[in-house]
């Protein structure tokens, strides 16, 4: 498995604190990847763009991917690998679940809409509820097949009324695909500490609403 986390050039005021408290949390082997900001493009496609790369990187291994102005809870790295363990474990007839993704973090508002999911540490997130790119997991087929959707639409960036948000795409690329599955941990294991994005003034503030240090 692959952890990165993605920046921008220079990095950001917010990076070394979600280095430390990465690796004081039991994270390991960490990825920092700053990718260029295209110019003329807005801000929110910007960001999906280096999701998409992160995405497309290491093909052959599952990864979680991180924003920059994250909080770990101490116990992440011990919760994170038993929660992927748990996802992991599902199959179906024709073997496992192959695209699965986990959400680390949920916004306060929008945690009451996931429910239990039967697998321990884990509570299922409805695509339509989703929101927030802070910290995911995903499988290595999950990685290849959003990586791949993400792609084949970036040519359409800049026309009018073509959204290209990470959150948004995430979404829509999960209730265009039958076969993937999103959970979301019992507890959130990070907590969203920038007050702005990676590609310009936040324009919806959010924390997580169920974070222990």
């Amino acid at each position: 498995m692959r952890c990165l986390m993605l920046t921008v050039p220079g990095g950001r005021k917010y990076l070394a604190e979600s280095v430390s408290t990465f690796f004081a949390s039991g994270g390991r082997d960490l990825w920092v990847k700053a990718f260029p900001q295209e110019e003329g493009l807005p801000p929110a496609p910007r960001g999906t763009l280096g999701h998409m790369r992160l995405l497309r990187t290491f093909p052959d291994n599952d990864k979680i991917i991180f924003e920059d102005d994250l909080q770990f809870a101490g116990n992440f790295w011990q919760k994170a690998m038993a929660a992927i363990e748990a996802a992991l474990s599902i199959r179906t007839r024709t073997g496992p679940v192959s695209l699965s993704v986990v959400s680390f973090y949920v916004p306060g508002g929008r945690r009451h809409r996931c429910k239990p999911s039967g697998l321990p540490g884990l509570l299922t997130y409805p695509a339509m509820a989703y929101y927030g790119t802070q910290a995911i997991w995903y499988s290595a087929l999950a990685a290849i097949a959003f990586g791949q959707w993400l792609f084949k639409r970036k040519d359409h960036v800049g026309e009018e009324d073509f959204p290209f948000d990470s959150d948004g795409e995430l979404r829509r690329w999960l209730l265009a695909t039958p076969d993937a599955v999103l959970y979301a941990t019992e507890r959130d294991l990070v907590q969203h500490v920038g007050k702005d994005s990676l590609i310009g003034p936040a324009s919806r503030p959010h924390r997580a609403g169920a974070f222990t240090p």
